[in-house]
């Protein structure tokens, strides 16, 4: 039964992903930001593992873009969602995998980041 739960709740981490990402192309409509926060908070609900992050990195990676969202609340949920995922993952421990995986991720928003700053300051 267990590992039917874990089957569905990874299954459920894409779908999910990918809910909150298109809830946000209509958050100017009725219940669009409501669906994306609920979409968030079933991510958050869900059993996340070390090994999750490198199965999931893609999806994982979409969902960081809504840290930066326009609308306060999907970004307020989205740094809840993301805390709440680093919490997890320091307590299991890390592997040297992922360590990699994270460092990685941390490069690319840097990454990212910095191209931004940039782009902000030659203006």
């Amino acid at each position: 039964m267990m590992r039917v739960r874990i089957a569905n709740e990874r299954y459920d981490l894409s779908d999910y992903a990918a809910a909150a990402i298109k809830a946000t192309y209509y958050t100017r409509e009725p219940g669009g930001v409501e669906r994306c926060i609920e979409a968030l908070n079933h991510l958050k609900s869900l059993s996340f593992s070390v090994n999750d992050t490198q199965l999931f990195y893609e999806s994982i990676s979409k969902l960081e873009t809504l840290r930066r969202h326009r609308n306060p609340k999907i970004r307020k949920d989205a740094h809840a969602l993301f805390y709440s995922w680093m919490k997890t993952l320091y307590a299991q421990g890390r592997d040297n995998s992922s360590k990699a995986c994270l460092t990685q991720f941390h490069e690319e928003n840097d990454d990212e980041r910095s191209h931004t700053l940039e782009a902000v300051a030659s203006d």
